[in-house]
């Protein structure tokens, strides 16, 4: 999953805003580290700067850049094109008017590639993204409205997507869309922030809206506009930061290493009845039936998560004694379910909550009956909502990579 990152100031300013834009990318660079780009709009329209590799790289490229009163930015995690400073984002539409920095799949890329050429359009990158930069020229141009031009795009694609988009033809605004529910705005003393993850989030006391699937958001100094719901309510929250310090440790990768312990601890902790020699994960009373009482276990999980759950197999069959398959995330949806709905319970695993492939098989799965929990991390992640019952690790923000 990608980092996105969007700013806008509440009030003019002098002061490049740049350089803090990219520190907070950088909070994100575990989110990808295949590229990174930074855009913003000046004068004489939309400036982007953007590299392969780490937001390092990119501070080397940031001569004559400045971003006074917004900026959109993002790290790469790749899964169109190969690493590259082309596939990295922003991508720009053919004539310059809009940028976009994206996160997630359009599965329908090809379909819209091949009907955008046919408009005229050219292709620089071997990305899906810059379809939509492209799509938004096409529709502005037939509507002269930058909202049904916006509207218009995101009908058009199939997946799980997130985006920030800026336009010089409207240069004091942020665009936002979002179907996989990645995406917050944080309402901040000087300025209004949209991330992908709350790491991003500077510390102090701020008023966070989580933008849900569908949601179209339009973000200018004076305020915010949700074009598809009305009576939207923040939650305020307060960002420490010493949990996502390095604690004296040279790298975030030792401190989590060595903090192993601690961090079991904390997700066992209240978990044990020691007087009634019981487990107690925290989600059983949310099933529609004991845990014991389930004849199949189903596990997901992508990465390191899916490891845990070949891990995780041998103690529910050695133990629970209940049979237990294991998916890859990412191929999961390439077979139709055949497991008996009533009697299968899927666990799915993302330290985030927000793997968008997990997201999607949530999705496909609960309208055809079947039980669904989660194991993350992040107790206000999309998966965490999304299921009926959830096991939160406890185990602290997740920094390195």
């Amino acid at each position: 999953m990608c980092g996105i990152v969007g700013l806008i100031l509440k009030e003019h300013s002098k002061t490049d805003q740049a350089p803090f834009v990219l520190s907070l990318v950088e909070d994100l660079q575990h989110r990808g580290y295949q590229g990174v780009g930074i855009a913003s709009i000046g004068a004489k329209g939309i400036k982007f700067r953007k590299t392969t590799g780490s937001v390092a790289n990119l501070r080397k490229k940031l001569r004559g850049f400045k971003a006074l009163e917004l900026a959109i930015a993002h790290n790469r995690w790749q899964t169109h094109g190969v690493e590259a400073e082309k596939n990295s984002h922003p991508h720009l539409s053919n004539d310059g008017a809009f940028a976009v920095v994206h996160n997630g799949e359009i599965y329908n890329k090809d379909t819209i590639r091949t009907f955008l050429t046919q408009e005229g359009f050219s292709f620089e990158s071997d990305t899906d993204t810059e379809c939509i930069p492209n799509l938004m020229q096409l529709y502005y141009a037939q509507h002269k409205d930058l909202k049904r031009a916006f509207a218009e795009t995101v009908k058009q694609l199939d997946g799980s997507n997130a985006m920030l988009l800026i336009s010089k033809h409207a240069p004091d605004q942020i665009l936002v869309y979002n179907n996989c529910q990645t995406l917050s705005l944080v309402d901040t003393e000087h300025y209004y922030l949209i991330v992908s993850d709350d790491a991003a989030i500077p510390a102090g006391s701020h008023v966070q809206y989580n933008i849900h699937d569908d949601d179209l958001v339009f973000v200018r100094p004076d305020g915010f506009e949700f074009v598809n719901r009305e009576n939207v309510n923040g939650e305020q929250i307060t960002i420490d930061l010493t949990q996502t310090d390095k604690a004296g440790y040279k790298h975030f990768m030792e401190k989590e290493i060595r903090q192993q312990p601690y961090t079991l601890g904390r997700t066992i902790a209240g978990r044990i009845n020691e007087r009634t020699n019981e487990i107690v994960l925290g989600f059983e009373h949310r099933l529609t039936k004991p845990l014991r009482d389930y004849k199949k276990i189903v596990l997901i999980g992508i990465g390191t998560s899916y490891y845990a759950c070949l891990v995780g197999r041998y103690f529910f069959e050695d133990i629970a004694k209940i049979p237990v398959t294991v998916h890859m995330g990412s191929e999961f949806l390439d077979r139709p379910w055949m497991e008996d709905s009533e009697s299968t319970l899927v666990l799915v695993l993302s330290q985030s909550g927000k793997t968008i492939e997990l997201v999607d098989i949530v999705k496909y799965l609960q309208p055809l009956g079947v039980e669904v929990a989660a194991i993350c991390n992040v107790v206000k992640s999309p998966l965490a909502k999304m299921t009926s019952a959830g096991i939160f690790l406890k185990a602290g923000p997740e920094k390195a990579v």
